[in-house]
Parts: C-alpha cells; sequence; structure tokens
C-alpha cells in the first residue's frame, strides 16, 4: 500500500477533529466558547456532529493487484510466481464438508483446446434409436463429456506494506473471461458535541449488496484496506486510536463459506464472511470489539464492483442511535 495513501487516510479524520476541537474548545463547558455566539445552533451541529457519511465507487488507492490482474485465469498444474509483482496462483481440488473431492461433468478437449465431439444415436423415451421415413436411423453431434474433480484458482498476492497477503479464490473451469474491478468504499463519521468518546461494539455498519448475474462461482474479497480512527482527548487533539487486529472477509459465491478466526483480545475491526447465489441479496456486516472509545471514524474497505452492485449502507447496533448514519 502506499504510504502516501495511509497517511492521507489517517490524517483525515484527525484534522477533522483537531478543526472542530480547535474551533470551539478542547475542554471546559462546551457553551461557553464565546466562538459559539455567532453561530445557530444548526451550524454548531454541523460542525461538530455531521452524522454519518458514505461515498462509494471510487478507484482504489493502495494499488491493490486485484484491480489488474485476472483472478480466475485458467487453471495451471503447480505454483507459479510473477517476478513483476510476486504474485502466486495454484489450483486446489474443491472438498466437500467430509473432506471428500467433488466432481462435476466436464467437456473432453483436444490438446489445442477444441471440444471432442462424437455422433451418437437419437434414441426416444424408451430407448429405442429414432429412424428416418426411409428407415435411416437418426444421428446427432455431441460434445464427449467426462467425471473430473472440481478445482479452484487461489492467487495470493502480498500487500505492498508488509500486511496479510490477499488471497482470491474462484472456481478454475470456464472463468477465463472475469476481469476484477476493485473499488473503495469510505463510511466518515465524527462526534464531539458531547466532549466524550463512545463505546459501541458488534456489528456497526451494514451494506446491502446484489450478487452480480453473470459471475463465476468463488469467494471475492472485501478487504479493509484502513480503519482510522480517532478519540476525544483534551491533551491531544484528534488522538489517533490504532486496531489492534484488521480481519478481511469474502463474499463466497455458490460456495460454502469458511469460518473465520476473530482475535479476542485488543481493539478488532472484522468484516464477516457471507454466502450467496448470482442475482441474490447479500448483507456484508463490519464489527468491531473491545472498542476503547471513539469519537471519529474513517473506515475504508474495498470491494470488486464487478462482482457486486451496493444497494444501500446504514449503521446498526449501538452506533444506529450514536450516528443517524443511512445511504439509499
Amino acid at each position: 500500500m502506499n504510504n502516501k495513501h495511509i497517511g492521507n487516510k489517517i490524517l483525515s479524520a484527525i484534522v477533522l477533529s483537531a478543526m472542530i476541537l480547535a474551533t470551539f474548545g478542547g475542554c471546559g463547558d462546551k457553551n461557553s466558547s464565546s466562538d459559539l455566539s455567532s453561530l445557530t445552533q444548526s451550524e454548531i451541529d454541523a460542525v461538530q456532529k455531521p452524522g454519518l457519511k458514505f461515498t462509494y465507487g471510487e478507484p482504489v488507492e493502495s494499488q491493490n493487484e486485484l484491480d489488474k490482474a485476472d483472478p480466475t485465469a485458467p487453471a495451471v498444474t503447480s505454483a507459479s510466481e510473477n517476478n513483476s509483482n510476486n504474485v502466486v496462483t495454484s489450483v486446489a481440488v474443491v472438498t466437500d464438508a467430509s473432506g471428500n473431492a467433488v466432481t462435476e461433468i466436464a467437456d473432453v478437449t483436444e490438446a489445442g483446446g477444441a471440444v471432442v465431439t462424437e455422433k451418437v444415436v437419437v434414441t426416444d423415451d424408451a430407448g429405442v434409436a429414432v429412424t428416418e421415413a426411409g428407415g435411416e436411423v437418426v444421428t446427432t453431434v455431441v460434445n464427449v463429456t467426462q467425471v473430473v474433480q472440481k478445482t479452484e484458482v487461489i492467487t495470493n498476492i502480498p500487500q505492498s506494506s508488509g500486511g496479510n497477503d490477499t488471497q482470491v479464490t474462484t472456481s478454475g473451469n470456464n472463468n477465463n473471461n472475469y476481469q476484477s474491478n476493485m473499488k473503495s468504499f469510505n463510511a466518515m463519521w465524527l462526534d464531539v458535541s458531547e466532549h466524550q468518546n463512545y463505546t459501541f461494539n458488534d456489528t456497526f455498519i451494514e451494506v446491502k449488496v446484489k450478487i452480480n448475474q453473470d459471475i463465476p462461482d468463488g469467494k471475492y474479497p472485501i478487504n479493509i484496506t484502513w480503519p482510522d480512527f480517532a478519540c476525544y482527548d483534551p491533551e491531544m487533539i484528534g488522538k489517533p486510536v490504532k486496531t489492534d487486529h484488521s480481519v478481511n472477509g469474502y463474499i463466497y459465491v455458490n460456495t460454502p463459506a469458511e469460518s473465520q478466526d476473530i482475535p479476542s483480545d485488543g481493539f478488532v475491526v472484522y468484516a464477516e464472511n457471507v454466502e450467496a447465489k448470482q442475482g441474490e441479496e447479500a448483507v456484508l456486516k463490519f464489527a468491531i470489539k473491545n472498542n476503547p472509545g471513539i469519537c471519529a471514524v474513517n473506515f475504508h474497505f474495498e470491494y470488486d464492483e464487478n462482482a457486486i452492485t451496493i444497494d444501500e449502507a446504514y449503521a446498526v447496533g449501538e452506533f444506529e442511535e450514536i450516528s443517524k448514519g443511512h445511504l439509499d
């Protein structure tokens, strides 16, 4: 991730807090400041607690290689490495809950990729060959098929900032034309009107999406690219609050979701895994654990715009009453 972008994101919430606290005073009776005398109550509220704002569909700032590389490239028989961006792609056999290989019917192809066909006799429901008026047996050309183990392509993309790898998994068959298009979603909130911090936990933001109809089966990343928080502290204007753990999630399309390892210690923000099928609606859920107390949020995640369409976003839980934020 570009360090310049990191700096911009972390400073945005801090600077916003600094502007407000510098204008109205960072301590004491909030109504005692003479700076408030020339402003109406609505103007004061607009500056001290502007509400929860959502923006989305912006090009990604992290230079994520998912925006450039095709995550559904043709299957390979062994791991390979791209020396220019350290992308490592491998193929794994899909297994069911019992660990058994999942099979599917696939066309037989020649070395050049052409589908193998054969001429077969057309039969009726009773299995008797169909003949023409002159007694000649009717035949038709069909693709030759075989039962094969279902595979999936796993692409590991190291983050240039040294963070956790980004992993994209997609089905290994018939997905050669798919191209991801990573975009950024941002939620921003600030409230210093009460000169205090808020300690909401659990799910705090939900984003309702539509799974696009023609995408391949597989899992699509929901990457928390920068969770930027700040707290109210009279000793330090816009004091940043660093998360101890940030856990990405995935949208599993027509694929069973895997379990997530969510740390129990420290300040944690995470995206929950979700299952859905093509054409269905799904709700992306973002949660917080062990919130130490914050007054500002500048929360970014990246999603594949070719895989999902955002419908609406809103605050939930304790955060709903605090922020009163909603995107239609």
